[in-house]
């Protein structure tokens, strides 16, 4: 699995450290610059757009109760058909 961290400043000198110290954990670095004016575009759309309390609701449950895989065994017209029995 791979992880992404974003790191935003403007300061050269704490990028430096930080990525000096990522490679000192063996960690790779890869490097990107988006220029000012689409960050502050993406900003202000971040900004602006509300989540439904619908779709937060699912992804609190998602948190709570991570998809799992199903064994292909699994019958799920029993289920739709019979409800499940706990």
């Amino acid at each position: 699995m791979v992880h992404i961290i974003t790191i935003e400043t403007q300061n050269d000198t704490a990028l430096e450290q930080v990525k000096a110290f990522a490679k000192k954990l063996g960690l790779n670095v890869r490097e990107e610059h988006i220029p000012e004016q689409t960050r502050r575009a993406v900003n202000s759309i971040q900004e602006t757009q509300s989540v439904h309390p619908v779709l937060q609701q699912l992804a609190d449950l998602e948190r709570k109760f991570p998809p799992q895989q199903v064994s292909k065994n699994f019958d799920f017209n029993s289920v739709v058909d019979g409800g499940i029995n706990l």
